[in-house]
């Protein structure tokens, strides 16, 4: 998963607990700041099927000063 936020305090750990809300085992995770501050955060989640990821990343576009959340492979 993708997200990209506007960087402030707490954004990793509010973006981490939306995700355990779900139930869902996070395997990695890399997060950088842009100059313009907006954060961006890859997770590597294990999920049961497209509809358990569709509800996670909801979950995560709840979360404050989220702008979007996406099904990311690592590919581009």
């Amino acid at each position: 998963i993708e997200v990209t936020a506007h960087d402030r305090k707490g954004l990793l750990a509010d973006v981490m607990n939306a995700v355990a809300e779900s139930k869902v085992n996070i395997t990695a995770v890399n997060g950088r700041t842009a100059k313009d501050k907006t954060a961006i955060i890859h997770l590597t989640v294990d999920v049961r099927d497209r509809v358990h990821l569709e509800q996670v990343m909801n979950k995560v576009k709840k979360v404050r000063d989220v702008y979007t959340v996406r099904r990311y492979s690592g590919s581009t």
